[in-house]
């Protein structure tokens, strides 16, 4: 499944599948780590603008320990466009986004990513690297758009999801 050769390694195949897959990004790392992932809320408030309930939320996300982070996540989720045991489940924080949805199709539109330096993202991703990747998109579930996501991970981050 990966190349072994000089195209790509595995963090750098790794990185090619997060970047361009417009699915559910816990699945795709699943299927890669043969692990389950898992959530760590950082922060998360909500709110109404214009008669809508959004979610705000920042978290981590991990396979064996929240101290070695493989994606910082931050959120902004439209509670108008989901059902109230989907608000639940995501406001209790203990689930990752893709999970909540997992039998539904999920779709990510309006792509966009760049390459970062923050030293905030850094020290949230407790990684060296100063090469971090955003990677910004509009959500979408049974084809509703459903909020924004931005994902940040680096190469020192989606190495730890094969070791």
């Amino acid at each position: 499944m990966y190349k072994q050769n000089n195209e790509f390694t595995n963090v750098d195949y790794i990185l090619y599948e997060l970047m361009h897959t417009t699915k559910s990004t816990t699945k795709l790392m699943e299927r890669i780590a043969k692990m389950t992932l898992n959530v760590d809320l950082i922060k998360q408030s909500q709110y109404t603008v214009n008669e809508k309930f959004f979610l705000k939320r920042q978290t981590l996300l991990f396979f064996s320990s929240v101290y070695q982070p493989i994606i910082y996540s931050e959120s902004l989720i439209n509670f108008c466009n989901i059902s109230h045991d989907q608000q639940r489940l995501l406001s209790s924080g203990s689930l990752t986004i893709g999970r909540v949805f997992s039998n539904q199709e999920i779709d990510k539109k309006n792509i966009t990513i760049e390459t970062i330096q923050s030293k905030a993202v850094m020290g949230k991703l407790a990684c060296k690297s100063q090469e971090i990747y955003c990677k910004e998109y509009e959500m979408f579930v049974d084809k509703i758009n459903i909020g924004i996501i931005k994902e940040y991970f680096s190469k020192e981050t989606i190495q730890r999801a094969i070791c």
